[in-house]
């Protein structure tokens, strides 16, 4: 991220990674079902397999693939927002 968006772009896909990491806790743990809860596991799973993806292959944000970054963040935080308090 730092060679593609400078220092400032990896200063803000470490706090998108992060916000994600509590978002998706917070949608599991939350989860007003089983099946709500599955679908946010699976979403933070796939932005698990993300990652680590990228850790051998380099896919922009804004690359074709990218989107399902977006995406699985997108299931992610609105599995936050149905967390039951």
């Amino acid at each position: 991220m730092a060679v593609d968006l400078g220092l400032p772009g990896l200063g803000f896909f470490l706090t998108l990674t992060a916000a994600g990491a509590v978002a998706a806790r917070r949608a599991i743990v939350g989860a007003p079902s089983q099946r709500a809860r599955a679908l946010a596991a699976g979403a933070a799973c796939g932005l698990l397999a993300y990652y680590i993806y990228g850790l051998t292959d380099a896919i922009g944000l804004g690359e074709k693939p990218g989107l399902l970054f977006w995406v699985l963040l997108g299931i992610v935080a609105a599995g936050a927002r149905l967390h039951v308090r």
